[in-house]
């Protein structure tokens, strides 16, 4: 199916029906989705490829007054479209308006992923035999790995927005990069990852030597790691640590759903110093690449990027349409869904600390007795008392200002946000993002994410 000819074919009548909508409703959308994919995965001796089972449908939405009415739909034809329409025009109450709904004029737009290599012009043949080749090359590397997971994905999401203004389509093309090694010295089994996603083409399909160079290096040291004595510590985060404590810290407690369900200690703090003057936040669907992007939202809302700490201050956070027009606050492009089957939450897209001026050795050099945070693992959240817990795969040992080769696995971060942001006393000036992981809401649904930052320097318990 040529879905951006189907969608354009489909169109006419589908605004026929959003016109139907809103002559009885003050607020009507109609979002069509369409995601497919690709799986090549090795583990060990065995190999699975597969593609993804297809998403395909619909949902229309309509704002009554008082509430939004939604019905999703997996057949998206015309008959199925009016019939929705005629049940919600019969069925759904309209009430006297409690809030404007605010919505962007745009007009007609068409938007594209850009890929270097498109996927489609790359045989399956030979996409599985990199995975391969790749694999045992890997393997080949010490003899203390025993096993190697090595994935390959795909992705392809198209999405079109039609409401009284707006017909937007978006076509996404990611891709997804990631291995993990299993590595035993016949006392204990360890593993470390890495790997990339980005939106793009086939260019991505190359792991650099160095990223899977240091992943076996480091999976190697934890065999030999020491567990951490409990207590305060100077601190120097990795890029990707960082992140993970931007998405835990500010990510859903500043998400401004959970403003309206008094759920976010966030909410009473506007405008009040919660970190250091060093501190700058950013959450941007905007990011050229990064997997946590698009063109806009699930709502129609054009990307956007929000800054959640402007120097110490916390700003604003981010909104889904309904928390954005109940709060009057200005949208920003956080309305997302699992599928055309979930309602729409504020949700992350890609969210990091700005980059400042110091550098990884100056912080290194600066710190007397503390640990060096290399690799991030999961991490939770308390949106309502702002506590914080984030482990962490592996740490090394610092000592007059060097780094001594000691490794801790696993070490656990715990902490009130505010005060470990009031502790960042240095920044470094070399962003990163990372988009491999996924992240949860409500009814545990799962948007793709990226998060990032530069080294960052704190102090906080360790664990």
């Amino acid at each position: 199916m040529n879905k951006l000819e189907f969608i354009k074919g489909i169109y006419p009548f589908v605004k026929e029906q959003i016109d139907r909508l809103n002559k009885k409703f003050y607020h009507s959308y109609f979002l069509f989705e369409n995601e497919t994919g690709l799986d090549v995965i090795k583990q060990g001796r065995q190999e699975h490829i597969s593609e993804h089972p297809a998403i395909l449908g619909g949902v229309i939405s309509v704002y009554n007054g008082k509430y939004f009415v939604e019905y999703s739909i997996s057949d998206v034809d015309k008959n199925t479209i009016a019939k929705v329409v005629d049940d919600m025009l019969a069925n759904v109450p309209v009430f006297n308006m409690e809030y404007r709904v605010p919505e962007e004029e745009l007009g007609e737009k068409y938007f594209k992923t850009e890929q270097k290599i498109p996927l489609d012009s790359i045989k399956l043949e030979e996409k599985i035999d990199k995975i391969r080749e790749q694999s045992e090359q890997i393997a080949k590397k010490d003899e203390r790995i025993k096993n190697v997971i090595n994935v390959y994905k795909e992705n392809f999401i198209f999405k079109s927005f039609i409401s009284a203004n707006n017909f937007l389509t978006q076509d996404i093309t990611r891709l997804d990069r990631f291995i993990q090694i299993i590595v035993s010295d016949g006392k204990s089994v360890k593993y470390n990852y890495d790997g990339i996603s980005k939106q793009g083409g086939y260019e991505y399909a190359e792991l650099p030597d160095n990223m899977i160079d240091m992943t076996v290096r480091d999976a190697i040291k934890l065999l030999g790691a020491g567990q951490i004595k409990s207590g305060i510590y100077d601190i120097v985060a990795s890029p990707e640590v960082a992140g993970l404590i931007a998405h835990e810290a500010f990510g859903h407690g500043m998400e401004m759903d959970m403003f309206l369900k008094e759920r976010a200690m966030g909410a009473h703090y506007i405008g009040e110093q919660i970190a250091s003057p060093l501190v700058t936040m950013y959450d941007s669907a905007t990011e050229p690449g990064e997997s946590g992007s698009f063109f806009f939202d699930d709502e129609g809302m054009p990307s956007t990027s929000t800054k959640i700490i402007d120097k110490g201050i916390l700003v604003r956070g981010m909104t889904d349409l309904n928390s954005a027009m109940r709060l009057n606050v200005e949208r920003s492009s956080n309305g997302r869904r699992e599928s055309y089957k979930r309602k729409p939450y504020a949700r992350m897209t890609n969210t990091y600390f700005a980059p400042g001026e110091s550098t990884k050795e100056e912080m290194i050099k600066s710190v007397d007795e503390g640990i060096y945070l290399i690799k991030g693992g999961s991490g939770m959240e308390d949106p309502k008392n702002w506590g914080i817990q984030i482990e962490c795969l592996i740490g090394e040992e610092i000592k007059n200002g060097e780094l001594t080769g000691k490794i801790f696995s696993p070490i656990f971060i715990t902490g009130y946000v505010p005060d470990l942001l009031k502790s960042i006393s240095m920044v470094g000036n070399d962003l990163e993002i990372s988009g491999l992981g996924y992240c949860g809401k409500g009814h545990k649904e799962w948007v793709k994410v990226s998060s990032g930052g530069p080294h960052i320097k704190f102090k906080t318990r360790l664990g």
